[in-house]
């Protein structure tokens, strides 16, 4: 998995602050088959710390969640970021998944624009919405699970081996979208 985003960040510790059924290590592991599972409810907080090791020129986040495989999920979450640990800034509050479709897991990274300077990258999970044939059911106790199955960080640029630069995911896909429109080769 981690060979589709070549500048990706290394992570080097976690600090799984949560009610986790699943550690929170298993996000970084490659394998978009298996989860992180946490869930907020009553005083469980729902909170994962990734540590990067230094501050990193941050462009976004790539989030692969995981669903079951009859029902559709919308995961709500937040992030926050810090250079040093103790104070930490709101990136998204209620950020949402979008429909995540059942047993996608393995394919489907859904991207979110960070553009900051960060060690620590802090997300709290507030559950799911979830559908089935009847309808959306809500993000109620029975639903507060979170449960990302791959999570990436990206930096802003890295040099391959060429001396040639290598950009994010969605900003080489915005910079060829804009090329094709203005008429210029990619």
């Amino acid at each position: 998995i981690l060979n589709r985003f070549p500048n990706a960040v290394q992570v080097e510790a976690v600090i799984d602050n949560g009610y986790s059924t699943l550690p929170l290590a298993d996000a970084l592991d490659g394998d978009t088959t298996v989860r992180w599972c946490t869930q907020e409810s009553g005083n469980n907080i729902s909170e994962g710390i990734f540590d990067l090791g230094k501050v990193v020129s941050l462009t976004e986040m790539a989030i692969c969640f995981w669903t079951e495989s009859s029902q559709y999920s919308d995961y709500i979450f937040d992030v926050y970021v810090s250079k040093d640990g103790v104070t930490y800034i709101p990136v998204y509050e209620n950020a949402r998944s979008g429909e995540v479709k059942p047993r996608t897991y393995a394919e489907t990274f859904v991207t979110y624009l960070l553009d900051c300077e960060a060690r620590y990258i802090k997300i709290v999970g507030h559950g799911r919405y979830r559908y089935n044939n009847s309808g959306k059911l809500p993000a109620s106790p029975n639903n507060t699970w979170f449960m990302p199955g791959e999570i990436v960080f990206l930096q802003k640029a890295v040099i391959d081996p060429d001396g040639a630069e290598i950009h994010s995911s969605r900003l080489q896909a915005e910079a060829e979208c804009f090329h094709k429109q203005d008429g210029a080769s990619v």
